[in-house]
C-alpha cells in the first residue's frame, strides 16, 4: 500500500445532506452576502462589455439569506473541518479541511506562486471578476485542440519560464500530497485513476511520481511523492456565478492561500454548494474538495468590482484549484502521450476516395509551327509592337527655343 495513503486522516465531522428540489442560490445568479455587496456589483454586471460574445450575459444578482443555508445543508465556520455526504447515494458531496499546510513559510511560498503567475501570465477567465491564470497542461485553442504546456506569458524570460515550470509543478505536487492524506479515498481515486498525465514538470518521461522542491522561507526541502493533477487555475479575487462543470473526474480540489479580511459573512468571497444549500466560510490555508457536477459558486466580494486586473484594495483573496478538464483523456491518447508511460497512438492516415473510371481525356492538339521565314516573323513582331504603340495617347512635348 502507498505509505501516503495509509496515513489518511479523515475530517472530524461527517454531515449527511439532502439534495434540494431547487438549488439555493439559483443557477446563473451572482450570490451576494449583503445588500452593500449587491449595490456595488449590480450595475457593472448589467453594463460591462463581454470578452467572449459567444457566451450569454449573466447579470442577475441574488441576496442570500443565512437562515436558508442553516435550514438546508448548513454553514461551515472558518475553523471547522467537515465532510458532506449525500444521504441517499452516500457519495461525497464536499470536503473542508482547515490548516492543511499548517506551515506559514510554505503557505507563503504557495501564495507567492499565485501572485507571480498572475503577474507573468495573461488572464484566461476574462468574463469572471478578478484574475485567473492556467498552469500545467492545457488543451490549446478551440480551433486546434492538442495537449500542450500552458503558455500565455506577458512578461517573462526563457529562464523565467523554466523557473515557473519547476516551481509551479513542485507547488502542485506538495498541495496534492498534503491533500490526499486528508481526503476520502474515493476523491483521491477520482483523480489518480484517470488516463491523463500529471503536472510532471513538462517532462518527456511523463512520470507519475518523483522528487520535487518545497520552499519554507529561505530553506529548500527536497521531497518525494506523487505529482499533482495536470492543470491548476490560480486565482486572485476570483469569483463566478452559480454553475456546474463537466470535467473528466467528478471532483475539483482547491486551496485558499491568502485572505486579507476576516471570514465575516458581509465580506463575501465565500464558497457554496447550491445543490445542497451549503455555505463554506473562506479562510487562509483551507482545502475544499467538491463535486463540480453539482451547482456551486462563490459569493461576490465586498470590494470595488475588478475585471482582468489584479486588485490592490483592502480585500485580497488568492488560491489554487486543481482539476482535469474533460478534453484531456482523448487528447492524451492521440497526442502528447498515453497512459502508464506507453507510446502515444499514431494518427491514422486519411483514406483517399477512389475516383470512378471515366472517358479518357483527349490530348490537346499540338500548336501549329509558323512556316514563315525568320525575317518575315521578325517583321510581323515589329509590326504588332508598332500597332500597340500607336494606340497609346501621344504625350505633349514642350520645346524650349533659344533666343537668337
Amino acid at each position: 500500500m502507498d505509505p501516503l495513503q495509509s496515513e489518511n486522516i479523515q475530517p472530524v465531522r461527517t454531515v449527511w445532506v439532502t439534495r434540494l428540489a431547487e438549488a439555493y442560490p439559483p443557477q446563473y445568479s451572482w450570490a451576494c452576502d449583503s445588500q452593500e455587496v449587491e449595490t456595488k456589483w449590480a450595475t457593472i454586471l448589467r453594463t460591462r462589455k463581454l470578452a467572449d460574445k459567444r457566451e450569454p450575459r449573466r447579470a442577475k444578482t441574488f441576496l442570500v439569506d443565512e437562515e436558508k443555508f442553516l435550514a438546508a445543508g448548513g454553514i461551515v465556520k472558518e475553523d471547522e473541518s467537515t465532510v458532506f455526504r449525500d444521504d441517499s447515494t452516500h457519495e461525497v458531496v464536499g470536503v473542508v479541511v482547515r490548516k492543511l499546510i499548517d506551515n506559514p513559510g510554505i503557505l507563503e511560498w504557495l501564495d507567492r506562486r499565485v501572485k507571480i503567475a498572475c503577474h507573468e501570465r495573461r488572464n484566461t477567465r476574462r468574463d469572471d471578476p478578478g484574475y485567473g491564470v492556467t498552469v500545467g497542461y492545457t488543451s490549446g485553442p478551440r480551433q486546434a485542440r492538442t495537449l500542450i504546456w500552458a503558455g500565455k506569458y506577458r512578461v517573462v524570460t526563457d529562464a523565467g519560464v523554466l523557473q515557473s515550470t519547476i516551481e509551479n509543478s513542485s507547488a502542485c505536487a506538495h498541495i496534492w500530497n498534503e491533500a490526499r492524506r486528508r481526503l476520502p479515498q474515493e476523491v483521491v481515486d477520482d483523480f489518480e485513476n484517470l488516463p491523463v498525465p500529471c503536472m510532471d514538470f513538462n517532462s518527456d518521461k511523463h512520470e507519475k511520481e518523483g522528487p520535487y522542491t518545497v520552499h519554507d522561507g529561505e530553506k529548500r526541502m527536497q521531497k518525494t511523492g506523487v505529482y499533482g493533477p495536470p492543470q491548476a487555475l490560480l486565482g486572485d479575487n476570483y469569483a463566478r456565478f452559480c454553475h456546474k462543470e463537466s470535467n473528466t473526474g467528478k471532483y475539483v480540489v482547491s486551496l485558499t492561500t491568502h485572505r486579507s479580511v476576516a471570514a465575516d459573512k458581509d465580506e463575501g468571497g465565500h464558497f457554496y454548494i447550491a445543490a445542497y444549500g451549503i455555505q463554506i466560510r473562506s479562510s487562509a490555508d483551507s482545502l475544499l474538495a467538491f463535486n463540480s457536477r453539482n451547482l456551486h459558486g462563490t459569493t461576490l466580494q465586498n470590494m470595488e468590482p475588478v475585471w482582468g486586473k489584479i486588485a490592490k484594495g483592502r480585500f485580497q483573496q488568492r488560491g489554487w484549484a486543481l482539476l482535469v478538464p474533460n478534453t484531456f483523456p482523448g487528447l492524451w491518447g492521440r497526442g502528447a502521450g498515453a497512459k502508464d508511460g506507453a507510446e502515444p497512438k499514431a494518427s491514422k492516415p486519411k483514406k483517399l476516395r477512389k475516383k470512378a473510371p471515366g472517358p479518357k481525356a483527349e490530348a490537346p492538339a499540338p500548336k501549329k509551327l509558323s512556316k514563315k521565314r525568320p525575317a518575315d516573323a521578325a517583321s510581323e513582331l515589329s509590326d504588332k509592337a508598332g500597332a500597340k504603340r500607336s494606340k497609346r495617347p501621344l504625350r505633349k512635348r514642350t520645346v524650349m527655343m533659344e533666343d537668337s
